[in-house]
């Protein structure tokens, strides 16, 4: 009988995990009536000789199969000094057939399972973590062949995903299939049962400094991520781990490896008509890589302005301009200005519209932000913002006129601001243009 050995197994897939492994104890007996005696040697023989075919099976059926009550379990020393368990029992097939002389044999097999952990290192670029999903996945690795039983080894692939990275728990397990040429059956084995997800935890680490292949000295703050799931074999629970280390990139030594904002404001307000200037800033305590400490101090210039695009002159069907509604409309836009190191200026874009009875008009409305993102920290400057803002509008008459056609029209000017808060200041944008009414 061809056995492959606990070590064997396991040391091409665990080198790199801690794990739980599960024997399923295996022995090839065949039990033969007295009649059939020199055939009962033969097949022993054959047990032990590989190159000697195995009898001709021309007939067989299946009378019984089962597993064995007992499982014997004893700790197993795996990976970095990491406790898993090894489980061991029987699954047997008993076997009732005719070659050239009847037969009614057990036949029991040996089948491993080995439950990994994850222990890994992972680039991030954010220890922000946005939520996850699992997923399982199966996959046939190989098999082999022991008498009239084949065995296949395969793996049941625990996903967890991130948007920023995935891990697997490999779940690694055997079955086997009888098959006597005439009759085929798949032998009992313990399923892998229901797998629970515990969640996760973040915790810090010290930051690491790595030397790259350009003798370059980078800065990697770390997180410690920890994960786990408890699988259920044989009506109990197994708890597997996933510990791996979360490193992002902040720059070459020496920088910042802690930040604080200590304090920040608005200086150097300047208002216009249509819009404002100002200066933020912004206090930062930093720790650096080489353990030295200093305060910095980030600023950043921003403005608030309205937009307005010339009318044209429009003809009116008569005098009843009436002003029906008026806000902004659509999906504001950030769209980024520049950045400065970790300060970053964009520009909060919202779109005000006027609707009339007769036509609309659109008002752009700019309001300049700043954030900073140091890898460490983030946080928003302060800044000025808009209140409210509303239509105010006169169409005056001007009187009675006829073109170059002969054609008579009564002819208007419409006036319309549009003014809105800033801060302190009060921003507006005004227009006037000719409206025509024809008269006939």
């Amino acid at each position: 009988m061809v056995r492959r050995s606990k070590r064997a197994f396991a040391g091409v897939y665990l080198s790199n995990f801690k794990y739980l492994s599960f024997m399923r104890t295996v022995n090839v007996k065949r039990f033969f009536g007295a009649a059939a005696a020199l055939f009962t040697v033969a097949v022993f023989a054959s047990c032990s000789n590989e190159d000697e075919p195995l009898p001709e099976v021309v007939k067989s059926e299946i009378l019984d199969s089962g597993l064995d009550d007992q499982i014997v379990s004893k700790p197993v020393e795996g990976v970095s000094g990491t406790n898993g368990v090894e489980l061991s029992y029987q699954s047997w097939i008993r076997v009732k057939g005719e070659t050239r002389a009847f037969f009614d044999d057990k036949v029991t097999v040996t089948l491993t399972d080995v439950f990994n952990c994850v222990d890994s290192t992972v680039n991030v670029g954010s220890f922000e973590l946005s939520g996850y999903h699992t997923s399982v996945s199966y996959k046939k690795r190989g098999e082999r062949q022991e008498d009239f039983v084949q065995v296949s080894d395969s793996i049941m692939a625990y996903t967890v995903s991130f948007d920023q990275f995935s891990f697997d728990y490999e779940l690694l397990f055997e079955t086997a299939v009888y098959d006597d040429g005439y009759t085929r059956q798949e032998m009992p084995y313990h399923r892998i049962g229901a797998v629970k997800d515990n969640g996760y935890v973040l915790s810090d680490m010290e930051f690491e400094i790595e030397t790259d292949e350009h003798d370059q000295q980078l800065v990697y703050l770390r997180k410690r991520f920890s994960h786990s799931i408890s699988v259920d074999f044989n009506g109990r629970d197994y708890l597997l781990t996933a510990d791996i280390v979360l490193r992002k990139y902040v720059g070459n030594h020496p920088c910042p490896v802690e930040s604080r904002l200590v304090e920040s404001g608005i200086s150097e307000v300047n208002d216009e008509v249509w819009s404002t200037s100002y200066t933020v800033w912004a206090e930062v305590a930093h720790a650096y890589s080489d353990g030295t400490k200093g305060n910095r101090r980030y600023s950043a210039e921003l403005t608030g302005s309205l937009e307005y695009e010339t009318q044209s002159y429009k003809i009116f069907p008569d005098n009843g301009l009436k002003l029906e509604s008026s806000g902004f409309v659509g999906d504001a836009v950030r769209d980024t200005v520049y950045t400065d190191g970790p300060v970053i200026v964009r520009n909060f874009r919202r779109i005000y519209e006027t609707m009339y009875n007769y036509f609309s008009f659109s008002c752009p409305v700019n309001q300049y932000e700043a954030s900073y993102d140091d890898g460490i920290i983030k946080f928003d400057f302060p800044k000025l913002e808009y209140g409210i803002l509303h239509t105010v509008y006169e169409l005056r008459f001007v009187g009675e006129e006829e073109n170059a056609e002969g054609r008579r029209f009564n002819e208007y000017f419409l006036k319309q601001e549009i003014v809105g808060e800033f801060g302190q200041a009060q921003h507006q944008v005004s227009d006037e243009f000719q409206v025509i009414v024809y008269l006939e």
